[in-house]
């Protein structure tokens, strides 16, 4: 399989098979704060929705870089993508508190454009009802929807964003 860029908005996970620990080590609080926090909103966002249905294991956590080094994380994300691996990427960088499609930053369309790789738009619909943005501690009832879009390949990083930005706004115009 060809490694892929993976762009979507809203949730992530990366890693190798060997690298898994169980939901039940991972340790929740009710008092995080911050990006450092973004992949425990993940965690625990899978976890109350998810879990009631089925059993999540988490791979590869010690993969996700620091968010002081947006830099090396970048630097990182390709070393993976040359390696084999596909990394995903949320380009808005931040949930909307509006609900509205935010700017997609360039990180991840630099790094597809710098390996050769595809991006993978992908599509999220009904996140917001779920777990509304500032209100992380609300796991409402509900379904998401997920819309996984054709590949674009493109040697230019800014095409990519736009085409992909365009892809997941068009979709949410028409369906969400």
């Amino acid at each position: 399989m060809q490694p892929r860029v993976v762009a979507k908005s809203e949730l992530t996970g990366a890693g190798m098979p060997e690298d898994s620990y169980s939901l039940s080590e991972v340790k929740l609080s009710s008092k995080v704060r911050g990006k450092k926090s973004s992949a425990f909103y993940c965690q625990a966002w899978a976890s109350a929705t998810v879990a009631p249905f089925f059993k999540i294991e988490y791979e590869g956590l010690e993969n996700l870089p620091s968010h002081d080094a947006p830099a090396e994380c970048l630097k990182r994300c390709m070393d993976l993508i040359r390696n084999g691996a596909s990394v995903f990427f949320f380009p808005e960088g931040t949930r909307s508190k509006e609900g509205k499609l935010g700017d997609f930053k360039k990180g991840a369309f630099s790094v597809a454009a710098k390996t050769g790789a595809p991006v993978i738009p992908i599509t999220l619909i009904g996140t917001g009802r779920i777990m509304p943005a500032g209100m992380e501690g609300v796991v409402n009832s509900g379904s998401v929807k997920v819309i996984i879009h054709k590949p674009i390949e493109e040697t230019d990083p800014e095409i990519l964003r736009q085409v992909a930005r365009n892809t997941i706004l068009d979709t949410l115009k028409r369906r969400g």
